[in-house]
């Protein structure tokens, strides 16, 4: 099993004894689910109820896909099909990857579903599948839909005007979308609570997938393994990780920041905060260059708050200067001084202020 983590002062070492980060518990919290945090199954919903979700979305969603006529149109009314009957019998894996593409408002239901129903390997699979399919609106005539909103359970519908829309083969070029990977996300808290013999498991099947996957998949199966940053590293070393935009799937992964693509090209301190401190976590003290020059392009105040914050826990004489010089020049950090002198001695604080 996982590894209970590890205590420090002041919270947690995550991995490595010797990364010299200081985990606070708060911060911790903000760490996308890892392994070692020995973290417990992700609450599910009762899977009737999101069985009742799922399939009101499809039906819902259905009459907007009457311009698909082809296998993935047929897979999609399968997969409604195996809905209507309550999910009985064995699910066919195109037909789940179609309602994926076709309910992106049921995509995390879809991973507890799969997840609970057929285990975490259907469920990678599944998600693999389905992102391999992309909706593709047709301009004209525009349906009104009445869409499920809520938890499942607690159901809720209000009107969705959408275009119709076809179901269609993934581009080449389709980029890394944060929001569109909740299901990866959530499909990852599943993954880091697995038995050890399970989640081997999983990693061969991700392993073999990856390696025909588009470069938007492979960052996604980089995220969901990040307990194998070396599939990350060499997706970063590449130029299709450029094409797709995989900046913030890939800082969450790798050991250094060297070749994720925005800090190869100068703009690394765009869109940091969503990803802060599970970056810290995957590179421990070789984030500390990264974070510098995000505080020194800092867009606001709470956005360098957010850098010093996650510098602050790196116990490295060069962190904690350079925290120091920022609060020399920055009125608003005046009390980061005393708070590292609190937290790594003022005899310390005082010897880096003087060098």
């Amino acid at each position: 099993m996982a590894k209970t983590p590890k205590h420090s002062p002041t919270g947690f070492v995550l991995g490595d004894p010797d990364a010299r980060v200081r985990w606070t518990p708060a911060a911790l919290k903000k760490v996308l689910p890892r392994r070692e945090l020995a973290l417990k199954p992700p609450k599910v919903p009762p899977i009737e109820s999101v069985l009742e979700y799922v399939r009101a979305d499809a039906q819902a969603i259905s009459p907007a896909l009457r311009a698909t006529q082809d296998a993935t149109r047929d897979a999609f009314d399968a997969g409604l099909a195996w809905l209507q009957v309550q999910g009985q019998g064995e699910a066919a894996l195109e037909s789940m990857a179609a309602l994926y593409a076709g309910c992106p408002s049921s995509m995390g239901h879809l991973v507890d579903l799969w997840c609970t129903r057929f285990g975490a390997a259907y469920a990678l699979r599944a998600l693999c599948a389905g992102w391999a399919i992309a909706p593709r609106v047709i301009e004209g005539e525009r349906v009104s839909l009445e869409l499920p909103w809520g938890d499942p359970g607690n159901f809720g519908t209000r009107p969705h005007t959408i275009a119709p829309f076809a179901l269609g083969p993934t581009p080449a070029d389709r980029r890394v979308d944060w929001g569109s990977g909740y299901a990866w996300r959530q499909l990852k808290a599943h993954l880091a609570a697995l038995p050890d013999d399970e989640w081997e498991g999983c990693v061969a099947v991700a392993d073999t997938l990856r390696r025909d996957a588009a470069p938007l998949t492979q960052s996604w199966l980089a995220l969901a393994f990040c307990e194998r940053p070396e599939w990350g590293e060499e997706l970063a070393a590449t130029a299709a990780s450029s094409r797709v935009g995989a900046f913030e799937v890939l800082c969450m992964v790798v050991r250094t920041p060297a070749n994720i693509p925005w800090v190869r090209d100068g703009a690394y301190y765009r869109d940091l905060e969503p990803a802060l401190y599970s970056m810290l976590a995957a590179m421990g003290p070789n984030a500390a260059p990264l974070l510098i020059e995000a505080a020194r392009r800092a867009s606001s105040t709470p956005n360098l708050k957010s850098m010093v914050a996650a510098l602050s826990m790196i116990d490295t004489d060069a962190s904690l200067r350079a925290l120091l010089e920022f609060a020399r020049s920055q009125p608003k950090l005046a009390a980061v001084p005393d708070a590292l002198a609190a937290e790594y001695g003022a005899e310390r604080i005082r010897a880096l202020s003087a060098s």
